[in-house]
């Protein structure tokens, strides 16, 4: 091993130089072999892949600032890439047990092996998880592509990730789950459908599920000490827009604004800092009741606040 990265930048700190030592014999104990073109960079083939174990570092991640090799593969083609997936998986949990953790790409997932498939990575505990050819559901090993060995244990599987409701005890489906605070201190919530929410709050038939009076109290004692004022965003927008953009008047402006919209005047400004920056806009509110939810306006500027020559309008914030 040299002391270099990848584009002969000297490594100077002794505390990475050492981290890159024991790295590489422990590569070398695991069966990775160092390049002799290219130092610091470990193999290791095998009829499906070859891996590979990079202590040079990237642009995008000098080796300084992550130590930890970046690791990528080459498929064989002639292997079917369920099975190569299945390889990647396994040598990165090997790699992972035997205390030489790497990372991966920050764009893995558009790997042609990976690309289309369901996939997901925890770093902190060397997991990869993706479809290799063992169901989801029942973990039969079919040995194909999909996440699934067959329609029942597709349905079975989305099924259970949905939420169960804390009245009716029935499936919510996605998207549909309204979240309902039991407490607020400690903060305990649970999921609810919409209507199951609103007989929570309306009647007294389910009590366990309320907040209790001292909590609610204190709660709401809380959101009035930090409320911040209260105003639409059109005059502050509006202000800053005709101030900084030649030809914007009011009736060019089209706005939509929600009852009881608190932001504060610092979100507002640095939305409109990014707006002039960027030609997008992104909004931060709270709600009466302390939940926080962000607008993203991503229209250039000269879609988002004017008329169109069609004559049709465009709303801004929500």
């Amino acid at each position: 091993m040299i002391r270099e990265d990848k584009f002969g930048r000297r490594i100077y700190s002794d505390t990475v130089w050492n981290r890159m030592l024991r790295t590489g014999q422990k590569l070398a104990e695991l069966g990775y072999q160092e390049s002799k073109s290219k130092p610091n960079l470990f193999y290791a083939k095998t009829d499906g892949v070859a891996f590979f174990a990079d202590l040079r570092g990237t642009k995008q991640m000098p080796i300084w600032d992550d130590a930890r090799p970046y690791f990528y593969w080459e498929p064989n083609p002639e292997f079917p890439p369920w099975k190569c997936r299945r390889l990647v998986r396994q040598e990165y949990s090997r790699l992972g047990i035997n205390e030489c953790k790497v990372r991966l790409s920050f764009y893995f997932y558009k790997d042609p092996l990976f690309e289309g498939s369901s996939s997901s990575v925890d770093e902190e505990n060397s997991v990869f998880d993706c479809d290799d050819g063992f169901c989801r559901k029942c973990g039969k090993d079919f040995q194909d592509e999909g996440s699934f060995c067959s329609e029942e244990c597709e349905k079975e599987y989305h099924e259970s990730l949905k939420a169960t409701c804390a009245v009716c005890g029935k499936k919510i489906d996605f998207s549909k789950e309204e979240e309902h605070h039991i407490s607020y201190k400690p903060e305990m919530t649970a999921w609810v459908h919409k209507g199951c929410h609103g007989k929570i709050h309306k009647t007294n038939l389910y009590p366990d599920l309320k907040p209790k009076e001292d909590d609610l109290r204190a709660h709401r004692a809380e959101l009035e000490e930090n409320k911040t004022e209260r105003f639409t965003t059109k005059d502050l927008i509006l202000e800053y827009l005709m101030g900084n953009y030649r030809g914007y008047s009011e009736k060019d402006l089209i706005f939509k604004v929600t009852r009881g919209l608190h932001v504060t005047e610092d979100t507002v400004k640095n939305a409109l800092q990014r707006l002039h920056r960027s030609g997008t806009i992104s909004l931060e509110y709270t709600s009466g009741m302390g939940r926080v939810y962000s607008i993203r306006e991503n229209k250039k500027l000269g879609n988002a606040f004017r008329r169109s020559k069609d004559g049709t309008q465009t709303l801004l914030g929500s």
